[in-house]
């Protein structure tokens, strides 16, 4: 199981989308690429990323009777996974911070200084159209 809390090879493993057993990469391989980054996460992540995208171009489609193996499939799907995560670096994220939307109390007055915040309300009290019935 594993521990991305306490454990940087299984953060690295995790944004790396290698969570299924048998593992693509040994923990032996993520230690080498943490030593070879000096111990940054993030480089580790990519390189090890790389390492099983080269390992996936050794699959092919094969077909054996009624088994069909769509091996190239594993490869385009996973570099797919890999340029959407350089295109948009959040998205491959192990902590994402959470948004609600809205503005910080201390900004609030600062940004209507500036004209930046619509402070149109709405009137509480509305007439209530009773239905003639």
């Amino acid at each position: 199981m594993l521990d991305p809390i306490n454990d940087p090879v299984a953060r690295i493993r995790l944004a790396c989308g290698d969570t299924e057993q048998p593992y693509w990469l040994d923990d032996s391989t993520y230690q080498y690429a943490l030593q070879q980054s000096n111990n940054n996460e993030k480089q580790a992540t990519k390189q090890c990323a790389f390492y099983i995208l080269a390992q996936l171009t050794r699959n092919a489609h094969e077909k054996l009777v009624q088994i069909e193996i769509y091996g190239r499939e594993y490869f385009e799907n996973y570099r797919d996974f890999i340029m959407m995560v350089i295109k948009n670096p959040m998205s491959g994220a192990v902590a994402p911070i959470p948004y609600g939307g809205g503005v910080m109390k201390e900004e609030a007055s600062q940004l209507i200084a500036n004209g930046e915040v619509n402070t149109y309300k709405t009137p509480m009290n509305r007439k209530r159209i009773k239905p003639k019935w």
